[in-house]
């Protein structure tokens, strides 16, 4: 058994975030632990002793509660300072990157001070440690101006490339793309899509399309498709599967634990789609939250085998498509609470490698909301994720939902705000402020292939609540603003 102890400040902590600490393996895959609270310590305890990095959920001023991470640690007797430790891995993760970057783009004065100050601010807090409020003190500094360089840096990344990109290199070919939602009637902010997109998702969910064993309704997507043809808008479909309790249909559950019945209904659905769309829709979200959750008491091993059929399949019935798995909440945070083990990018990796016909890897990013949604970041951790992705050597296609207000009366099984990860009630300028950093950071990486809005309209959402680019009103939110003028600025 491996141990890593921490040493506690005296306040700004609570019981329930730490015990969601767990500690990064080698290959950066979480790790299943104990985690207690001692007295004044925190105690993490794993099945072996390697060293490792530990990520703990921690509030810092100005930003909310952001999943923090150490930098690697051995297991040693004397505790570590958990707040002087979590200092070093933002300090040491925000130098890494600088160097990875510092050829491509030019560093202001002004954040060169901001990051120094970060740095002055961390040797006080490791050299003080005799004096615990001091040292709490400038951890607690420290901690703060580095996120907020990390920030700044990401920020400046982005919008550098972004300018020469569209200077010096061919038209961006990334895809901006919105949900159209459920509805087979055009509703009045279809208007505005084309000022803002290049593409649109139709839905195309087995709940909506089999409300009734045996029988498909194809209004919706019907209707949807003849809109974007007409428009010009690219469309895309799916996922036709998402393995979430709310988007199956009713009579499913039936076959509750029936894996060759579940395979056979799953796989005739696919097949009707593919074939009744082909040449029509060229891009395909086949599978969604494969193996990160039980669900119709599938196993972890079953649910592999099924999404790999069904890619099979899909590449059967139309081999010009483009066949994509979507990932929920790929940092992998839920499987130190989970008894499964492979996890997304482990799987994703598996299944391009299978060469089974897999065209692209989705990840869907929605931060700030249970369950399905992740626990928040900053900029420079959602910039590592997308690399660490890419290492799998597919096209990565995002989904992005992003909260402007809380919901008033969210679906049945719709996802929840957690308000305890912000750190104010998310406004519209909230909303536009996280859509222009997150999506221009993912926008310049040369292997994101689309961006998809999940939430079009307040009017009808489905599972994040709060996430409308249009109000109940019909009226835009600022974020759709911004989307339009990014999308003349950037996209022909």
């Amino acid at each position: 058994m491996g141990l890593l102890k921490f040493k506690l400040p005296s306040t700004s902590w609570s019981v329930e975030d730490l015990r969601q600490a767990y500690v990064l393996g080698p290959d950066g895959t979480p790790m299943p632990g104990d985690v207690a609270i001692r007295g004044s310590e925190l105690h993490i305890r794993r099945v072996n002793n390697e060293s490792g990095r530990v990520v703990v959920p921690w509030r810092i001023e100005g930003f909310g509660r952001l999943m923090l991470n150490t930098a690697t640690l051995p297991e040693r007797m004397q505790p570590y300072d958990l707040v002087v430790e979590l200092a070093r891995g933002t300090l040491n993760d925000l130098q890494n990157q600088l160097v990875i970057w510092q050829n491509e783009i030019q560093i202001s004065n002004e954040l060169r001070a901001l990051m120094s100050r970060a740095r002055n601010h961390f040797a006080r807090a490791a050299t003080s440690r005799d004096e615990p409020l001091v040292s709490q003190e400038e951890s607690a500094r420290a901690l703060r101006d580095g996120v907020l360089a990390g920030r700044q840096l990401a920020e400046t990344y982005s919008a550098q490339l972004l300018e020469r990109r569209r200077d010096e290199g061919p038209a961006f070919k990334t895809r901006l793309a919105i949900e159209l939602g459920s509805t087979s009637r055009p509703q009045p902010w279809w208007t505005y899509i084309p000022d803002a997109f290049t593409a649109a998702r139709v839905d195309m969910s087995w709940r909506t399309i089999a409300a009734e064993s045996g029988q498909y309704r194809w209004e919706v997507p019907d209707a949807q498709i003849h809109w974007c043809r007409k428009h010009r808008i690219k469309p895309s479909a799916g996922p036709l599967i998402d393995l979430r309790p709310g988007a199956l249909p009713d009579w499913l559950w039936l076959w509750q634990g029936d894996y060759e019945e579940i395979h056979t209904q799953a796989v005739d659905f696919v097949r009707h789609a593919l074939s009744r769309y082909r040449g029509k829709v060229a891009t395909w979200h086949l599978v969604a939250r494969p193996a990160s959750e039980p669900i119709l008491d599938l196993s972890e091993e079953q649910q592999v085998r099924l999404t790999a059929r069904l890619i099979q399949v899909a590449r059967t019935v139309d081999p010009d498509a483009q066949l994509i798995v979507d990932f929920d909440r790929p940092w992998r945070d839920w499987m130190v609470r989970s008894n499964f083990q492979l996890g997304s990018l482990h799987l994703a990796d598996a299944l391009a490698r299978a060469d089974l016909g897999l065209s692209g890897v989705g990840l869907e990013i929605v931060p700030g909301f249970e369950p399905w949604g992740s626990p928040r970041r900053e900029l420079l951790d959602f910039s590592r994720l997308l690399d660490l992705y890419y290492k799998i050597d597919l096209p990565l296609h995002l989904s992005i939902a992003l909260p402007s207000h809380i919901a008033d009366s969210p679906g049945r099984d719709a996802a929840q705000l957690d308000l305890r990860q912000w750190p104010a009630t998310p406004t519209p300028e909230l909303q536009r402020d996280l859509a222009a950093r997150w999506i221009a950071l993912a926008f310049v990486k040369p292997y994101v292939s689309s961006i998809c809005w999940l939430e079009a309209s307040d009017m009808s959402p489905r599972l994040y609540p709060g996430c409308g680019l249009f109000r109940l009103d019909h009226g835009r939110q600022p974020a759709f603003d911004w989307l339009t003028g990014f999308r003349r600025r950037f996209l022909p």
